[in-house]
């Protein structure tokens, strides 16, 4: 528990978390984006905050709380995911829908448990 005000809480998180859209957007335009690397390095950037943010989150500290939720909720985007999910549905394209909401799942989720396992165990 921390003594801090809800404003120094709120204005924590936000630093953080423009930090984390800085380092997306900076994986984001490193080399040439064409649409499939830019799906794949938002799979990566989603997959790495996952498991930061777990390692982050078996703490159990306030400011590991701080980093988790600003940087890494702002480096992983879930609102990018929604958007191509809904364009590849309007484009009629269902498999590639499928398979980048799968990838998520199949990559965040285990990437997630075992940061939170690493965090545990080596902190």
């Amino acid at each position: 528990m921390t003594t801090l005000p809800l404003w120094a809480i709120l204005f924590l998180v936000g630093v953080a978390g423009a930090l984390g859209a800085l380092v997306r957007h900076a994986v984001m335009v490193v080399g040439a984006p064409n649409r499939p690397q830019t799906r794949r390095r938002i799979i990566g950037v989603n997959t790495a905050g996952a498991f930061f943010a777990g390692v982050l989150l078996a703490l159990d500290t306030f400011v590991a709380g701080v980093v988790a939720v600003g940087v890494f909720g702002a480096l992983t985007t879930f609102s990018t995911v929604a958007l191509w999910v809904a364009d590849d549905l309007g484009r009629r394209q269902v498999l590639a829908a499928v398979r980048l909401v799968a990838a998520h799942l199949l990559l965040g989720i285990p990437a997630v448990i075992a940061g939170f396992l690493f965090g545990g165990f080596f902190f």
